[in-house]
């Protein structure tokens, strides 16, 4: 059994809105509001459901895969990306009046190693609680090597492995959701795992 789970509960749906529409950095309240959802919600909501699935699906192995990186790696020097302009300017700084750039996306970078370290831990409490829970794993989606790599909103038409805002596929919820090449990371990832 694969599962990936916590989006929803940190509220990436509004996050991803105002990365796009507004501002998602570090000073803003899309971003303050993610990471204290991470720290403060999220661990017992993936606690129940760990238990659940488990106690439910005796047997199975349960794989809960973390969230791959959407934003680009960027430092506020690099120019303008028209695949992801709306990462680009990310407001000023206190002042009002120094400009700053991408912040918006190292910002949504760091939500996600959040949410994914928050993730790891969270599977690692509840294998420690019985002997049986040990049937659930991690699956580090980032790590090195990963096919995600270099795939980002920001890449080149054809080699994202998102959808970006032009590719809604009739919906907006499919806007930076992994696309079919997306989904066949996942699965590469998942079926090197080593079966114990």
């Amino acid at each position: 059994m694969t599962i990936t789970i916590g989006g929803n509960d940190i509220g990436f749906v509004p996050f991803g809105q105002a990365c796009v529409l507004d501002a998602c950095n570090f000073t803003s309240p899309a971003y303050a509001t993610a990471v204290n959802n991470i720290n403060n919600l999220l661990p017992s909501e993936l606690e129940t459901t760990y238990k659940k699935l488990l106690d439910t699906a005796t047997g199975a192995k349960v794989y809960v895969l973390g969230y791959p990186q959407v934003a680009p790696v960027k430092v506020a020097s690099d120019p303008m990306d028209i695949r992801c302009k709306y990462l680009y300017d990310s407001g000023y700084d206190s002042t009002g009046t120094i400009p700053k750039y991408w912040e918006d996306a190292q910002a949504a970078r760091d939500v996600v190693t959040k949410l994914d370290a928050k993730i790891a831990s969270v599977v690692s409490k509840v294998r420690g609680l019985k002997t049986d829970y040990q049937r659930l794993q991690y699956v580090d989606v980032n790590a090195s090597g990963s096919p995600f790599a270099g795939h980002t909103v920001c890449a080149d038409p054809g080699e994202s492995y998102f959808n970006n805002l032009d590719q809604w596929v009739g919906h907006p919820a499919y806007a930076l959701h992994p696309n079919a090449r997306g989904q066949q990371a996942y699965a590469d990832i998942l079926a090197a795992v080593p079966v114990p």
